[in-house]
C-alpha cells in the first residue's frame, strides 16, 4: 500500500476544543468550527486530550509519542531526553525530506525540539514588523523575561533582539506566510521528486489571541480598554499563581474567551483551505491539531502557559488519509500522541490510523501538570504535580496523593472537582479493561517515581 507522499503536521498552538466547537462564542462571521473540508473528507476526534497543558511538553509528546514523564520535557524539568527518537528523525531515516515552520520559539533548538529537522524556519524573522513601538513596549512591559532583561541592561548591549523579533508572532498575523511558505515548499519538493514532512506551528490562537492583523483590543470606551489591558497583563504574568486568587470580574473573562474565539475565526477559513488544496486529490497525509488546550479548562480555572492548576488539554483534532476521504467522527476518549505511531504507520503502508482508532491504543487518554516555581513565588496552593486520565464521561485527577473527580458534561458544575475518599483507587473501580487498568497503573507508578526525582 502506498506511503504518503508529504506529511503535513498543522498545530493551532493552545487552540482549546470549546473555541473551535462552541457556537455560543461564536460571531455572525462564521457559525460552527470553520473546517467544513476538514469535516467532510476526515475523521474527526471529538475527545482528543493533549498529553499537556504548554507547549514544551506537549509538543515533545506530539514529536515522541511519550508522556511527559517519559520524554523529560517538563515545566520541571526541560529536557527532552536525547535517547527518544523525534518524529522528525524517524522520517528522516525514511526519505522524508523535514521542515519545521513555527511561529514559536519553544519549539526550536531551545529546549532541543529542532532534533531530526533539515530545516528550521524561525517565522518571526521572515516576516516585516507590522505593529507599532508601542505595541513593542507592550511586550516589554507584559513579558517577565523581557522586563528582567532590560533592567539587568540587555537592551543596551543588544541582547534582546531575538526576543523583541520573537514578539512579532504575540502581536500580529503570521499565518499566512506559515501557509504559503509550505505551499511553496510542496512545489519545490513535486518538482525534485522528493518526500517532505512538514511541522507548522501558528500563534493566532495563542495569548493574547490575535483578533485582527495587528494587535487590538475588544473594548471601545477607555476605561474598558483599560480593563481588559489589566485583564491580559495578569494572565500573562501569572499574578494569581503569586496571590492565590484570580479578582477578575466574570465579563472580562468572558472577553477573553472570545478573544481567543475570534482569533480561532481568522485562522480556520485559511487552515480549510489549505488543507484543501493540499489534500484533495492528492496523496497527502494532512493531521491538524492544537499542541495543548489553554485557559479555562476544564475544571474553569484560569492559567496560561506555566501551568500550575489543570490540564486543561481537550484539543481539536482531525486526521485526513492519503488514501481517500473518510468521514467519521471518533468519540471515544484518545491521546493526540499517538499522532506519531500513526504517522510511522501510515509511512509502513496501513490504511488508517490504529492507534487513535483501535484498541492498539497503549494507554487511556491521560494527561499530566508540573507547577510552575515563578521564581520562589508561587502561592503554596498551587505547588502540586498533576496526574489524570479519562473514563468515559468522568475525569479522574491526582494531586498531593489525593484524587478528584470531574463529570465532564455536567454544565451546570463548573470549578474545582469533587474530592473522593481517602484508599480510592480510581483506576481499579473505572470501567476500562483490565489491559487498561493494568497500563494506567504502570503509567501512573512511573510517573510517581518521575515527580519525586524532580521534586528532590
Amino acid at each position: 500500500m502506498a506511503r504518503p507522499k508529504h506529511i503535513i503536521l498543522l498545530v493551532a498552538d493552545s487552540l482549546r476544543y470549546n473555541s473551535v466547537f462552541n457556537s455560543q462564542l461564536s460571531t455572525d462571521a462564521i457559525k460552527g468550527s470553520g473546517l467544513s473540508y476538514l469535516e467532510s473528507n476526515g475523521l474527526q476526534f471529538s475527545n482528543a486530550r493533549s498529553s499537556a497543558c504548554w507547549t514544551l511538553p506537549a509538543t515533545a509528546s506530539l514529536f515522541t509519542g511519550k508522556l511527559p514523564h517519559e520524554h523529560g520535557a517538563t515545566t520541571q524539568s526541560r529536557k527532552l531526553k536525547k535517547d527518544i527518537p523525534t518524529l522528525a528523525e524517524k522520517l528522516k531515516s525514511k526519505g522524508y525530506r523535514t521542515v519545521q515552520i513555527t511561529a514559536n520559539v519553544v519549539t526550536t533548538e531551545i529546549f532541543g525540539l529542532d532534533r531530526g529537522f533539515d530545516q528550521v524556519i524561525k517565522v518571526w524573522k521572515e516576516v516585516e514588523t507590522r505593529f507599532k513601538w508601542i505595541s513593542q513596549l507592550l511586550v516589554l512591559i507584559g513579558k517577565p523575561r523581557m522586563r528582567d532583561k532590560f533592567f539587568k541592561g540587555d537592551l543596551l548591549m543588544n541582547k534582546m533582539a531575538e526576543d523583541l523579533e520573537a514578539s512579532k508572532t504575540w502581536l500580529q498575523h503570521t499565518h499566512n506566510y506559515s501557509l504559503n511558505k509550505a505551499n511553496e515548499l510542496i512545489e519545490q519538493a513535486n518538482r525534485k521528486g522528493e518526500s517532505l514532512f512538514l511541522f507548522i506551528n501558528m500563534m493566532e490562537s495563542h495569548f493574547p489571541y490575535h483578533i485582527n492583523d495587528t494587535f487590538q483590543l475588544l473594548s471601545i470606551n477607555p476605561f474598558s480598554k483599560l480593563e481588559e489591558l489589566l485583564a491580559l497583563y495578569h494572565t500573562v504574568n501569572q499574578t494569581f499563581i503569586r496571590k492565590g486568587e484570580l479578582n477578575m470580574a466574570d465579563g472580562i473573562l468572558q472577553k477573553l474567551k472570545l478573544r481567543q474565539r475570534l482569533s480561532w475565526e481568522s485562522l480556520s477559513k485559511p487552515i480549510n483551505n489549505f488543507c484543501e488544496q493540499v489534500h484533495q486529490n492528492k496523496e497527502n497525509l494532512i493531521v491538524f491539531c492544537s499542541d495543548h488546550g489553554e485557559n479555562f479548562g476544564e475544571q474553569n480555572w484560569l492559567y496560561h502557559f506555566s501551568n500550575v492548576t489543570e490540564a486543561g488539554t481537550r484539543v481539536p483534532l482531525f486526521w485526513l488519509s492519503h488514501l481517500n476521504n473518510s468521514k467519521e467522527s471518533v468519540k471515544r476518549p484518545v491521546n493526540s500522541n499517538l499522532i506519531y505511531h500513526d504517522i510511522l504507520e501510515a509511512v509502513e503502508g496501513e490504511e488508517k490510523p490504529n492507534y487513535l482508532l483501535s484498541d492498539k491504543a497503549e494507554i487511556p487518554s491521560i494527561s499530566q501538570s508540573f507547577w510552575y516555581n515563578n521564581k520562589g513565588k508561587t502561592h503554596q496552593n498551587y505547588r502540586f504535580n498533576q496526574f489524570s486520565f479519562v473514563d468515559d464521561d468522568v475525569k479522574y485527577i491526582l494531586q498531593n496523593q489525593q484524587w478528584y473527580q470531574l463529570n465532564l458534561h455536567n454544565n451546570k458544575r463548573e470549578g474545582y472537582p469533587e474530592g473522593l475518599n481517602k484508599g480510592i483507587n480510581p483506576i481499579h473501580e473505572s470501567r476500562l479493561s483490565k489491559k487498561f487498568k493494568k497500563i494506567l497503573q504502570k503509567k501512573l507508578d512511573a510517573y510517581t517515581s518521575f515527580e519525586e526525582r524532580i521534586r528532590s
